[in-house]
């Protein structure tokens, strides 16, 4: 955490974004339009230009912005943008993804009613109100170490920030841009050690961010392969015994099935890449020095 004085707010929202512009205006003009106003955006840019000066100049004074430049990589950026928040609660939004207008203010609000919970989940929506991912929880739910593989991307999370400074920052090794085969889990990862050092979390169906739908199997096949490997590290790395691997592998494969069956050849490559990703990320060698990640940051 950063030790910068200066009067703690209530929310820190760190931002990593590179190569886009106008999603990052939908995020700050649903940021504009919260109703809540304790909060903070801490932008960490990670373009090689100047291409955000513009989006900053415009939502300057309507939103609480400062912008650090960071190495590519998310997790990196993201433990940049920790270095400098002030907020008691931190959360992830994607650049991509808004915000109800009164999402701030119910988070907020629920916080204050549940003073043992270190973190809480929320659901996601696109444009037309359907759930992203169809793999939520029926229903609110304490997260645990089987729920949270189903609730937590990071665009949900929000975080104390004492649980935050207990669980430590983001694995840099993992997630997009680590410059490591292992391409996803890291917000799973941190939830995992905040679960285990600060206590309870949870899931809550009735509050949800805004972010576009996506069919995985429509990015390339080789995603599937990085992802997976990502992801069966992540199983390995926090113990979770071969039945729960296997239970994820054969998922893959059972998909796999069903895409050759109805000649989706493409369907077919991503489910295979899928489960050998699982498999070669949890045969892969896990790196457990609890060391300090070495870090920069820039203000600008």
């Amino acid at each position: 955490m950063s030790d910068i004085q200066a009067i703690p707010v209530r929310f820190s929202l760190i931002v990593a974004t590179v190569d886009r512009v106008e999603p990052l205006h939908r995020l700050l003009a649903s940021l504009a339009a919260q109703a809540f106003r304790d909060f903070e955006v801490i932008l960490v840019d990670q373009n090689t230009d100047d291409r955000l000066d513009a989006v900053l100049e415009q939502w300057a004074p309507t939103v609480a912005c400062r912008r650090i430049r960071s190495a590519r990589g998310l997790s990196r950026a993201r433990n940049a943008g920790i270095l400098q928040a002030q907020g008691e609660l931190i959360c992830f939004p994607d650049d991509d993804c808004w915000y109800p207008s009164d999402l701030l203010a119910r988070i907020d609000t629920w916080f204050r009613l549940h003073i043992r919970t270190s973190l809480l989940s929320v659901g996601a929506r696109d444009e037309k109100g359907a759930e992203v991912s169809v793999r939520w929880p029926r229903n609110s739910c304490p997260i645990d170490r089987m729920s949270v593989l189903r609730t937590c991307p990071s665009f949900c999370l929000f975080v104390r920030r004492r649980a935050l400074g207990k669980a430590g920052d983001f694995d840099e090794e993992m997630g997009l841009g680590s410059g490591t085969k292992f391409q996803s889990g890291e917000e799973t990862d941190l939830a995992l050690r905040v679960l285990e050092s600060s206590g309870p979390g949870w899931f809550e169906k009735s509050l949800w961010a805004w972010h576009p739908s996506s069919d995985p199997r429509s990015a390339p096949s080789s995603r599937a392969l990085t992802y997976g490997i990502g992801f069966g590290y992540l199983l390995r790395k926090h113990n979770y015994g071969v039945q729960v691997w296997l239970y994820h592998v054969l998922r893959a494969f059972s998909g796999m099935g069903k895409a050759i069956i109805m000649l989706r050849w493409h369907d077919a490559r991503f489910y295979w890449n899928s489960a050998m990703g699982r498999i070669t990320g949890y045969c892969s060698d896990v790196n457990l020095k609890n060391e300090e990640p070495v870090r920069s940051s820039t203000a600008v």
